[in-house]
């Protein structure tokens, strides 16, 4: 039985479903986590056994990958090695990194003092992570060329979470991915971020950015990045300013830096329809072009 033990109350809430059902793996493995989260380690170990001995393999081998790195912090390295080779003999769904375990396993044998062995396992991690960061680039692109923006995000999170060759180009498409939804801040960040590796990206990596052209070919992305990126940091400036425009009742002023903002980025008319500082400006008849 799993005894109550205060503190986090979504803790309480998975050990009390825990103790109702034992068998329930989904709460179990949650549990887990939150108790390594909590440095719980011991605490925790015990229930990720628990979550592979009813479902081998649970998640990928996120189970067995958690119980590793709970291992790690306990500093028992060699049983942390041997949960991250099992990881590696289940196929590989997405569901759990290969390269994440690899790189941990390199850890290890860091921390045992092998620093030949853990080269060349961090090598491979490498490609590994190169492999799977370009897998959910491409599974992205393609949400995004059906216009499902929100599961195209969620892709390039889980490729910009690898550090690849690549990532940069995850980063850039996000960034289009958030810009066409209207999050204009979060896209104008991930466009900074990208601006910075496009440059090292290899021609191959750079041909599955979203605005790749055929005919500029990929040494033309960093150009339309940065094109991009100045495009968008004036129509933020002239947001801006029109914003501060309108609280100072200079309606014109709003509107004429308003008008150029929306110019650059169309996006921004959706943020300004909710913005409490412009509502003079959506009530006055001569600036209804702003809205359409």
């Amino acid at each position: 039985m799993v005894r109550p033990m205060g503190g986090n109350h979504l803790v309480a809430a998975f050990e009390a479903a825990v103790e109702e059902d034992p068998d329930n793996v989904y709460a179990r493995f949650n549990l887990a986590n939150l108790l390594a989260a909590e440095g719980r380690h011991e605490q925790a170990l015990e229930q990720f056994d628990r979550v592979n001995a009813l479902v081998p393999g649970y998640e990928g081998g996120a189970a067995l990958y958690n119980r590793g790195r709970s291992l790690l912090a306990l500093g028992r390295y060699v049983e942390a090695m041997a949960a991250f080779d099992r990881v590696l003999t289940i196929p590989y769904t997405g569901r759990c990194s290969h390269a994440a375990a690899t790189f941990s396993k390199a850890a290890a044998l860091e921390r045992l003092g092998r620093n030949h062995d853990a080269r060349g396992v961090r090598a491979h991690a490498e490609e590994l992570a190169n492999r799977e960061g370009r897998e959910w680039l491409e599974e992205g692109n393609i949400h995004a060329s059906a216009q499902q923006y929100t599961d195209a995000i969620a892709s390039y999170d889980k490729s910009i979470a690898h550090i690849w060759r690549g990532r940069a180009v995850a980063l850039l498409n996000r960034a289009l991915c958030k810009k066409a939804m209207g999050g204009f801040h979060g896209a104008l960040a991930d466009l900074q971020a990208a601006q910075v590796g496009v440059q090292s990206v290899a021609p191959a990596e750079l041909s599955r950015a979203l605005v790749f052209s055929a005919e500029q070919g990929p040494a033309g992305v960093p150009r339309v990045v940065e094109r991009l990126l100045a495009a968008m940091t004036v129509a933020l400036e002239r947001y801006n300013r029109a914003f501060v425009r309108a609280r100072l009742g200079n309606l014109a002023g709003a509107a004429e830096d308003l008008r150029e903002a929306i110019n650059l980025a169309p996006e921004l008319r959706g943020e300004a329809r909710t913005e409490s500082d412009f509502r003079a400006l959506r009530e006055d008849g001569r600036y209804a072009d702003l809205w359409r």
